[in-house]
C-alpha cells in the first residue's frame, strides 16, 4: 500500500490491516506487514519502512520523521519547558531536554526519589548555633536555643538549589498554595511546624490525591492551621460540639467544591 501523508504524527501502528497514520511532512511510506502480525513505526521504529521525500528523495530526508530527530526541541523550548516545570535551572540541564527530549526528561524526574529533607537541614542549622552559642554559655543546648521561622526560609532555598528533583520541587509548591498552612498562625514563629509539613508535600509530589489528603490531614501543622485540633464530638448534654472548620475547607479549597459544577463550569 503506499499513502501520500500530511498531517502530524508521533506513533502509527498497523494492525491487523488497519491503519492509523499519524505524520509530519510531505512524503510517503511503503509498508510490508504479515497478517495477524503487530507492526508499530515511529519512535526511532524503522523496520520494514522506505521512506521519500522532495526535499532530498536520495538521501531519504524524510526518515528523521520516524527517527523522531525532528521532535527533539530546540534549546529555547527546553528553556521554557524548565521554566514552567522547575523553580530554576542551570544551561547543563537546557542542553539535556534539548538532546533528549522532554519525555525522558520527565520520566527521569519522576523516577527520581525525594533528596532533601527540609526538617533535618534546619536541625543541622539549629545544632549549629547551639554549638555556637556555647562558647560563652555551656548551658546552650538545642532545647533551649531558640530558633525563628527564618531558619525555615534558609533550608528551603538550600534544598531548592541543590536537589536534583526539580520537577518535585515545582509540584510540592504547587500543592502548597493548594493544600495551604501559614506561618501567621499559631506555629509562634516555629520553623519545624512548616519544615515537617513541607516535607510531607515533597514526599507525596507524585502520589494520588487520598495517599495526599490522609496524611496532611493527620498533620499536627494543618491541625492547629484548621483549628481542629483536640476535637470533640457532638455531645448535647456537655455542649460540646466538634470544630468543622477543616471539613468545610476540603470541600471548598482541597476538592471540587461546595457543588457539583456542569462540565462547562456553570
Amino acid at each position: 500500500m503506499r499513502f501520500p501523508l500530511f498531517v502530524f504524527q508521533r506513533l502509527f501502528r498497523i494492525r491487523q490491516g488497519i491503519i492509523y497514520v499519524l505524520l509530519i511532512g510531505f512524503c510517503s511510506i511503503t509498508v510490508v506487514s504479515k497478517a495477524q502480525q503487530n507492526i508499530t513505526f515511529g519512535k526511532g521504529k524503522t523496520t520494514n519502512v522506505t521512506v521519500t521525500s522532495s526535499s532530498n528523495a536520495s538521501n531519504q530526508t524524510g526518515i528523521k520523521t520516524l527517527m523522531s530527530s525532528g521532535y527533539l526541541p530546540n534549546k529555547n523550548a527546553a528553556a521554557r519547558l524548565l521554566s514552567q516545570a522547575t523553580l530554576g535551572t542551570t544551561y547543563a540541564d537546557i542542553e539535556n531536554v534539548a538532546t533528549n527530549g522532554i519525555e525522558k526528561w520527565v520520566d527521569q524526574q519522576l523516577a527520581m526519589p525525594n533528596s532533601f529533607n527540609i526538617t533535618n537541614y534546619i536541625q543541622h542549622l539549629h545544632q549549629a548555633l547551639a554549638d555556637s552559642l556555647r562558647r560563652t554559655n555551656p548551658s546552650k543546648t538545642i532545647a533551649n536555643t531558640a530558633v525563628g521561622d527564618y531558619f525555615f526560609d534558609v533550608a528551603w532555598f538550600q534544598g531548592n538549589m541543590t536537589a536534583a528533583d526539580l520537577l518535585r520541587w515545582r509540584v510540592a509548591l504547587g500543592l502548597s498554595e493548594v493544600f495551604v498552612t501559614s506561618r501567621v498562625s499559631a506555629f509562634d514563629n516555629n520553623p519545624y511546624a512548616l519544615s515537617s509539613y513541607y516535607d510531607v508535600l515533597l514526599e507525596n509530589s507524585f502520589t494520588n490525591y487520598r495517599s495526599l489528603i490522609e496524611k496532611i490531614t493527620y498533620h499536627p501543622s494543618m491541625a492547629v492551621y484548621l483549628t481542629y485540633m483536640n476535637n470533640r464530638a457532638t455531645n448535647v448534654d456537655k455542649q460540646t460540639f466538634p470544630d468543622e472548620n477543616y471539613a468545610r475547607e476540603i470541600m471548598q479549597l482541597f476538592s471540587i467544591g461546595l457543588f457539583q459544577l456542569n462540565l462547562d463550569g456553570d
